[in-house]
């Protein structure tokens, strides 16, 4: 159950980044030479491995019976 909601979490939140306001923030800062806060956010978050590591959990836990 952690897994799933961890997934469905992520998944909203990548949902919410990839929307054109936000990348319209982020190719604003890019453009003011602001890398550094860019960098630090994606590293922060690190996103896109953890979703993947929920989605590889949800996978095989999909296939294990719990009762």
């Amino acid at each position: 159950m952690f897994h799933i909601s961890l997934e469905r979490s992520l998944t909203h939140i990548k949902e919410q980044i990839e929307k054109p306001e936000i990348k319209i923030t982020l190719d604003f800062l890019k453009s003011s030479e602001k890398n550094k806060l860019i960098l630090m956010f994606q590293h922060d978050t690190e996103l896109e491995p953890v979703l993947k590591m929920a989605q590889n959990y949800n996978k095989v836990l999909r296939e294990v019976p719990i009762n």
